[in-house]
């Protein structure tokens, strides 16, 4: 394999998580937020397995409920002091 291949992911959104994505994340940060979420997130696999892909796909769980810090962060801006 060559020693400068990179695995890349290309998915489909929706068009509401484009127009947020765009609108919050400018250019050049875009690819540094997505590597930052995968890479928790393959952490949190890890650790969960089936189970976490279960709750996500089945929007049993959201990212906020997966990550204090994210959770901290949103209830920060809703003025919430949880």
């Amino acid at each position: 394999m060559n020693k400068d291949w990179r695995p890349r992911l290309n998915i489909d959104i929706s068009k509401r998580a484009f127009n947020i994505f765009q609108r919050h994340l400018p250019t050049g940060v875009k690819g540094k937020v997505y590597r930052v979420v995968m890479e928790e997130l393959a952490d949190a696999l890890e650790k969960a397995g089936p189970d976490l892909v279960a709750a996500l796909v089945n929007k049993w769980m959201r990212l906020e409920e997966i990550s204090p810090t994210v959770g901290s962060v949103l209830g920060e801006k809703s003025g919430n002091d949880s």
